[in-house]
């Protein structure tokens, strides 16, 4: 049986109840929360800084649903889309930038307060920045070309996607978008992500993170939580159970936990065996493979019992709500799985990002 909500969801129409000015004032509130962590140090910058990673999707998915009945947010949420594509291509783009500044030993210096002199990009530095520009732009456009009717219309004969629904245009875009940009810039960097190019040339820069890196998980997590809800549309046009029910987050029955605990066992032998045979064909063709000792000093304090159980918590929920719950009944396993995996591809190399998709 379809929710109310499910209804404006193939149709286009708002049949449930609507909290438009709730979402309005939820969207200033954090737009207010994102500039505070500029301004705001110590843990609670921390914080609210950790919301930049999903604040803006959030704020997305809120401009998309309030313009289903008020014609003038589908404009914002056009805009903030814009933005929050150029966002992530400029942020492809200081990765990228950050990693070749830390091959040539020049971020090192300016982070030891010296002056920066010589070539700051190594070797073939100019080529690796325009290859990540060119593949994020090939992001950018295919992200609005997504967003014609006509191709939206010829998608969804692949896609479970209502090509009527700018709520799904918008969520189509943005998933397209950053996939691209994020396999992008790992293809132009030969495979070698720029976060372990950094602690590779930078290992006291890890080194120094700390336990942080576990507060940081813990703070995404407290954002992520509620922008998956305002993903599929909490509290515009679903209502909290609604919601939840949405994205599958019900009480599961006795024989669902003792499947999926069984399901479970046979996973982790079943990725075990999957990474040794993708690092067996990436020996085997030469192709460069993710550098475990970098991906360690890069989690730091994250390699532990403690660390474990917080992983497991932040991103067998968190990510897996979002991808699995949000995106996936609409894009199909595909699409998410992609675009899942190319999250990852600023830490792993692409036999780490095989491993994900699958």
């Amino acid at each position: 049986m379809a929710l109310p909500a499910e209804g404006y969801e193939t149709t286009g129409k708002v049949t449930g109840r609507q909290r438009s000015p709730g979402a309005m004032i939820g969207a200033a509130l954090v737009s207010i929360a994102v500039f505070a962590a500029i301004v705001l140090s110590g843990q609670l910058g921390e914080f609210l800084l950790a919301g930049l990673q999903v604040v803006p999707f959030a704020i997305l998915a809120l401009l998309a649903y309030v313009g289903v009945r008020h014609q003038v947010a589908t404009v914002f949420a056009l805009l903030w889309l814009a933005l929050v594509l150029l966002g992530l291509a400029g942020a492809s783009a200081l990765f990228a930038f950050a990693a070749l500044l830390a091959q040539s030993g020049a971020l090192t210096s300016a982070m030891g307060g010296n002056a920066l002199g010589g070539d700051l990009l190594p070797p073939g530095g100019g080529s690796y920045l325009v290859a990540v520009s060119l593949w994020s732009l090939a992001g950018l456009l295919v992200a609005g070309l997504v967003l014609v009717p006509p191709v939206r219309r010829g998608l969804a004969r692949l896609l479970p996607i209502d090509p009527r629904s700018t709520v799904h245009a918008i969520a189509l875009s943005v998933v397209t978008g950053a996939t691209i940009i994020g396999f992008g810039q790992l293809a132009a960097a030969g495979g070698v992500p720029p976060l372990l190019e950094m602690v590779e040339a930078m290992p006291e820069v890890a080194e120094g993170a700390g336990g942080n890196e576990l507060l940081a998980m813990v703070y995404g997590f407290a954002w992520t939580l509620p922008a998956g809800l305002m993903a599929v549309g909490f509290p515009v046009v679903r209502t909290l159970g609604q919601t939840l029910q949405r994205l599958g987050l019900v009480r599961p029955t006795g024989r669902q936990v003792i499947g999926a605990i069984g399901l479970a066992v046979l996973m982790v032998g079943g990725a075990w065996l999957l990474d040794a045979g993708i690092s067996r064909v990436w020996q085997a063709l030469g192709w460069p493979r993710t550098d475990t000792a970098a991906f360690e000093r890069l989690l730091g304090g994250a390699i532990s019992p403690l660390g474990a159980v917080v992983i497991g918590v932040t991103a067998g929920v968190g990510e897996e709500m979002v991808v699995r719950g949000a995106l996936q009944p609409r894009l199909g396993i595909l699409l998410s799985n992609l675009f899942f995996a190319s999250l990852h591809a600023f830490q792993y190399g692409f036999d780490g990002v095989l491993s994900v998709f699958v």
